[in-house]
């Protein structure tokens, strides 16, 4: 299992300032994550003096290049919007898990496991029939 923070990390070195596999291994993961996060954020994002002159080199005058940005106009950057896919990513990795547990739940306990999942399956016709709000 990989160290989770700095503090994990930095405890698993050594006097010498040298570290283990796990912890170079950690340590290049997040590291890896970070410089894509940059290089998207880079890639995909213009300062408004590059968005001025991609707008002058269209021939949109800097007066509705202004307006547009006040009402709101721009669209979220692509960036951003892979954020949130990687979040739902991320609820769909963790919903997998989760059924997953029920499984190993349901083999360890049989008793619990049908009681919940009854539960579960009563809750969810209950919703669907409008009985109980979302």
């Amino acid at each position: 299992m990989l160290p989770r923070t700095e503090r994990d990390i930095f405890a698993a070195s050594d006097r010498r300032g040298r570290f283990d596999l796990d912890s170079v291994r950690g340590i290049l993961e997040r590291a890896a994550v970070e410089q894509h996060r940059l290089d998207v954020e880079r890639d995909d994002t213009y300062t408004r003096e590059e968005l001025e002159e991609m707008a002058a080199e269209a021939g949109i005058s800097r007066e509705a290049l202004a307006r547009a940005l006040r009402r709101g106009r721009a669209r979220p950057s692509l960036a951003r919007r892979r954020g949130t896919g990687l979040r739902w990513l991320a609820r769909g990795a963790l919903a997998a898990l989760a059924g997953l547990a029920f499984v190993g739940l349901m083999l360890a306990f049989p008793t619990v496991a049908e009681i919940l999942f009854w539960t579960v399956i009563a809750m969810l016709v209950l919703v669907l029939l409008g009985a109980v709000p979302m």
